[in-house]
């Protein structure tokens, strides 16, 4: 298909489609196939043409010399953006992370109506934001759910809202599917992209890809086009989020987890054992986490996640699954995985990460956490009981001895007893503490394991008296 253009590729295809015959072509079997393709496109742009709006963001920074200009394509007329209308309430998806405190201005145009739009929120793993305008107009939101994968080969049209210059009429140019880039995000190629960029640059960040039969295919970011199928999700999750206009100091804000460590997939033993070249190994599932509570195992091969399969191979599935998975407390997730070779569907809800629990004690000169599965593994600690140092104050009676004036505990040693007692929780060592602060001994002495060596530090306690 890279080979057609112009009128090769309209004649081209309005052949295949059989509206001209093999005759000789003449002028009104090209005015024939330009008015048909007119109208397929008009019909194909119908529902998305009201809700594509120009965006224009001023920032804080400062202006551009030519050399910027000329790295970023000069884009639409020096930092305009397309904009996408997903509520009639007025919110506004950007294709663009907006940091709020860099940012004087931000302009909505819908048609030739300008609205002053306010930041509400960002996520940085769309690489999308989302703006909100105050009006009492109809809106005509895009459906996002409505869209469709390009295969190669096929066409459609990239559609963008126009600016002052065009006097903000809708822009429509046909593409080509000539590739796709199989990543987290599918890209698309188009074949034609670069003969039909407007004259001043690249095309704006925000326009989208429709099909033929009017459904969205892709959306540009970062002046790539990226498949709706892939976006869609986390987008209407961003404008949910965005309806609420929750603080981020609410408790549904804090971080949630999913608690399982992955190994990539050898692809020779994938293909000798026929098992699916994209997936990964469990290779240790955390107590207490989501995970485990949906039932996952060491040695699961995990093919699918949210109903969709893994893609891509080697070390880079494992990177795919850590976009995918996207925890938010309460938020239901399900996983396929492979065990003894039976298919197993598993679900679970993403919960909050555990409070760390930690304990200073001022009188040794150190901070201790209780000991977690998370810090065995991530430690490769030889011991599960006991608490584990988190830090430890300079020239205290934990960090020096009265003698050597040496190192006595450092941050990630783990305290099995103290006194001759065990401080296998929080609550023994601060039962032991407790104790010390009454008798007021000159000396302490601590048992603790670094790595998979034991040891003992007598504390110099004669300095607290």
């Amino acid at each position: 298909m890279r080979k057609y253009g112009g009128w090769a590729m309209l004649t081209s295809i309005a052949l295949c489609a059989g509206c001209v015959d093999t005759g000789v072509l003449r002028a009104t079997h090209g005015r024939t196939v330009l008015k048909a393709f007119e109208s397929a496109v008009n019909d194909a742009t119908t529902e998305v043409e009201q809700g594509i709006v120009s965006i224009k963001i001023k920032t804080e920074q400062a202006k551009p010399t030519q050399m910027d200009m000329f790295m970023r394509g000069n884009a639409s007329g020096g930092g305009a953006l397309n904009g996408l209308i997903l509520t009639k309430a007025g919110h506004v998806l950007v294709p663009k992370v907006i940091k709020p405190e860099q940012t004087k201005r931000m302009e909505v145009w819908v048609g030739e109506k300008e609205y002053v739009a306010k930041f509400v929120k960002a996520d940085e793993q769309l690489g999308m934001s989302v703006l909100k305008i105050d009006t009492e107009d109809t809106l005509y939101p895009i459906d996002i759910t409505k869209f469709e994968d390009l295969k190669i080969g096929q066409w459609g049209i990239f559609i963008e809202a126009g600016d002052e210059l065009t006097d903000y009429k809708k822009l429509k140019r046909l593409t080509f599917c000539s590739s796709t880039i199989d990543d987290f995000y599918r890209q698309f190629i188009m074949d034609n992209e670069a003969a039909i960029s407007m004259s001043n640059g690249s095309r704006p960040d925000g326009a989208l890809l429709i099909s033929s039969q009017g459904k969205i295919a892709a959306i540009r970011l970062g002046g790539k086009m990226f498949s709706m199928a892939d976006l869609c999700e986390g987008i209407l999750e961003l404008v949910a989020e965005a309806k609420t206009e929750k603080k981020e100091t609410d408790e549904s804000k804090k971080k949630a987890w999913f608690g399982l460590v992955t190994e990539s997939v050898n692809k020779d033993y994938a293909l000798s054992k026929n098992l699916p070249s994209s997936s990964l190994w469990v290779a240790y599932v955390f107590a207490g986490s989501p995970a485990e509570t949906a039932g996952i195992k060491e040695g699961d091969l995990i093919t699918e996640f949210n109903n969709k399969p893994l893609r891509l191979k080697g070390t880079r599935v494992a990177h795919y699954l850590a976009k995918a998975v996207r925890p938010k407390e309460g938020k239901p997730f399900s996983i396929t995985v492979l065990r003894n070779g039976l298919r197993k569907e598993l679900t679970g809800t993403y919960t909050k990460r555990p409070e760390e629990e930690t304990l200073r004690a001022e009188d040794l000169g150190l901070t201790v956490k209780k000991m977690t599965d998370e810090d065995t593994f991530a430690r490769s600690l030889s011991i599960k009981e006991g608490v584990l140092v988190k830090d430890v104050e300079k020239g205290s009676p934990a960090a020096t001895s009265g003698s050597f004036r040496q190192s006595l505990l450092y941050p990630n040693d783990v305290i099995v007893e103290m006194a001759g007692k065990p401080t296998t929780t929080i609550a023994e060592f601060s039962t032991v503490l407790e104790s010390l602060r009454s008798e007021k001994p000159s000396t302490v002495l601590v048992k603790y394991t670094r790595g998979i060596a034991t040891g003992y530090a007598a504390l110099n306690l004669s300095k607290n008296k």
